[in-house]
């Protein structure tokens, strides 16, 4: 990850969420209609973002892992440690960068596949 401050970090995935929120294909809207010429750019920018999310979710892991060891915790449950809390969420952020380390895979598989496709020019 970059220098950036966190708070870009935070900032900007929201903004991209909140984006695809509003074109989505969810609650009963369908997806936009795609051209045949939009595909090898939908699996790059699949295969772009996927990722960059692996990677985000990879590093927050290795940070939330360490909280324990650079701040004074506390839990809202005090049946639970905050520094188990934090083992258990890094944990989670591992899924989440394993989940799309397969779903970049498949992006990257539909990019190079699609990209073969172009539409048939009739001649005459």
């Amino acid at each position: 990850m970059s220098a950036e401050p966190s708070s870009d970090l935070v900032a900007a995935l929201t903004a991209v969420g909140e984006r695809l929120r509003r074109i989505a294909p969810v609650g009963g809207r369908t997806a936009p209609v795609l051209d045949v010429a939009d595909l090898p750019g939908l699996g790059g920018a699949l295969d772009e973002v996927t990722r960059a999310l692996a990677s985000i979710a990879l590093s927050c892991a290795a940070q939330v892992g360490q909280f324990p060891f650079s701040h004074v915790l506390c839990d809202d449950d005090s049946t639970h440690s905050p520094a188990a809390r934090c083992d258990e969420a890094a944990d989670h952020l591992h899924q989440v960068a394993h989940h799309l380390a397969a779903a970049t895979l498949a992006a990257w598989q539909f990019h190079n596949t699609i990209s073969h496709i172009t539409v048939e020019v009739k001649q005459g």
